[in-house]
């Protein structure tokens, strides 16, 4: 296996997880999910998956996204604090 071979395996899980988890928030019924609002909820969810921790830290290195450090904890930031996503 070369080099980055087993990033690539894992951020292909990790969208595979994204996917799967948006589809399923898409395709249920009772839940009125805004596509947009789907996705990232979808690839922040596929995160905390494959990291399988509750370290903010962990779920930033495995995001699926070309940029900066920063600017993937505002991302996550920006996601959670929603208000279009009701956690109660």
């Amino acid at each position: 296996m070369k080099k980055g071979d087993c990033m690539k395996i894992r951020c292909g899980k990790i969208v595979e997880l994204w996917e799967s988890i948006r589809q399923g928030l898409r395709s249920h019924s009772q839940l009125k999910v805004d596509k947009r609002v789907a996705s990232n909820l979808a690839k922040c969810a596929a995160c905390v998956l494959a990291s399988q921790s509750s370290n903010s830290s962990e779920w930033i290195a495995v995001l699926p996204r070309n940029c900066d450090k920063k600017a993937k904890e505002l991302y996550i930031r920006r996601v959670l604090s929603s208000p279009l996503i009701d956690v109660s």
